[in-house]
């Protein structure tokens, strides 16, 4: 079904659940990113693209896609289902409230990872499962661990005396600055 063009994401309410479980039982929190994410997933259907300028072709030549590619609008939900399979390869179990939010408990650990897109949360009271988990999920994709989470989807995260704080005055500004709203006079009352 080429119209469905949609990735899933971790809803807000997810995210903000995953770090107050952390913060609640002590849990470790990691950020990843996963370069080149749409390059893992095959094409679910013939694409053709023209040949890059540069590339070998002539100007009547096309190329049939093998992978997806980010452009593509499918390539989100491509990845997303690629993703899935890996992670449940990797023995987490997918939430039936938020479809980006998986869990894996064990007999020694408790993990969970909100997903949003491409990037991901781990919390998890294990701290060396961090590192399994990254070993184990960069065997199917070039992952890079952002370690300890500072800013994730408009919520920067702080930790004073082992406390997580969230504060979203970074994204408020960029929001201000992107509707050039820096200089507007503040007011006492909201809205």
């Amino acid at each position: 079904d080429y119209d469905k063009t949609f990735a899933p994401v971790a809803h807000a309410t997810t995210i903000r659940l995953v770090i107050a479980l952390a913060a609640s039982q002590g849990m470790n929190l990691r950020q990843f990113d996963v370069k080149v994410d749409f390059l893992a997933s095959k094409i679910d259907r013939p694409v053709y693209m023209h040949v890059p300028q540069g590339a070998t072709g002539g100007p009547y030549k096309v190329w049939e896609l093998n992978k997806s590619l980010k452009g593509l609008k499918q390539a989100p939900r491509l990845f997303n289902a690629h993703l899935d399979k890996n992670l449940k390869k990797l023995g987490f179990a997918q939430s039936s409230f938020d479809p980006c939010l998986y869990f894996r408990i064990t007999a020694s650990s408790t993990s969970y990872l909100a997903v949003v897109v491409d990037d991901l949360l781990l919390a998890t009271n294990k701290t060396a499962y961090s590192s399994t988990f990254e070993q184990e999920l960069g065997q199917a994709y070039s992952l890079k661990s952002l370690g300890i989470p500072k800013y994730m989807v408009g919520m920067q995260l702080d930790y004073p005396s082992g406390k997580i704080t969230v504060c979203q005055t970074r994204y408020i500004q960029d929001v201000a600055k992107r509707f050039n709203m820096l200089d507007t006079p503040r007011v006492a009352t909201p809205a």
